[in-house]
């Protein structure tokens, strides 16, 4: 049989062809079809398994912000699951809680520094739910002061964040810094004019 017809969707009828065929290299194609399925339908059937674990629950994440990486701790309501380093952005750690802890609701802190607000901003915006504190006011153990790293710090924001032992500083809304910065022009300007008009 050299010449026919066969419909991927329908298994049964490959297996057929499968049996009927004298070409050894058809019954490889054949196969590779169904594993190829096989293969999908596991695929998809873990992927419900990881979103069903993880709906409804709540993700704590601690990072600790420098200019060139993100150190990063994640805990669950009932283990600490991974700390890792990454780069300095909200979309890189939002598409990993995406992908890797599906319909959970996150949570993430840092501490105030020199990056400013702009990570909680965009992480608000992307839906993680970030507050940031001051570092003097983190709970922190004689041992994690004595073996200060950016690992120590992220796992201690993310277990603090998750006790409920963290207070959030008033961060100002974008219109807010828009107005400041709006004065502290007009100032500058004011400035300025007395400035050539003494000369």
């Amino acid at each position: 049989m050299s010449d026919f017809l066969f419909d991927t969707k329908w298994n049964s009828f490959i297996v057929v062809i499968r049996l009927r065929s004298p070409n050894n290299s058809l019954f490889g194609i054949f196969e590779f079809i169904c594993l190829k399925s096989l293969i999908s339908y596991k695929g998809e059937t873990e992927k419900y398994k990881i979103m069903e674990a993880f709906t409804g629950q709540k993700i704590y994440t601690g990072i600790d912000v420098h200019l060139k990486s993100w150190t990063v701790s994640i805990h669950g309501e009932f283990n600490s699951f991974k700390t890792f380093s990454q780069p300095p952005s909200s979309i890189v750690l939002d598409n990993f809680l995406k992908k890797n802890f599906p319909g959970a609701e996150p949570f993430a802190v840092y501490e105030a520094g020199f990056c400013g607000f702009s990570a909680y901003y965009d992480l608000n915006a992307l839906g993680i739910n970030t507050i940031v504190v001051n570092p003097a006011d983190v709970p922190t153990t004689d041992k994690e002061k004595r073996q200060k790293s950016h690992p120590v710090d992220s796992m201690k924001l993310a277990r603090s964040l998750k006790s409920g032992d963290l207070i959030a500083i008033n961060v100002p809304t974008t219109h807010n810094i828009l107005n400041d910065r709006s004065v502290l022009r007009y100032r500058s300007n004011l400035v300025g004019d007395q400035t050539r008009l003494k000369k």
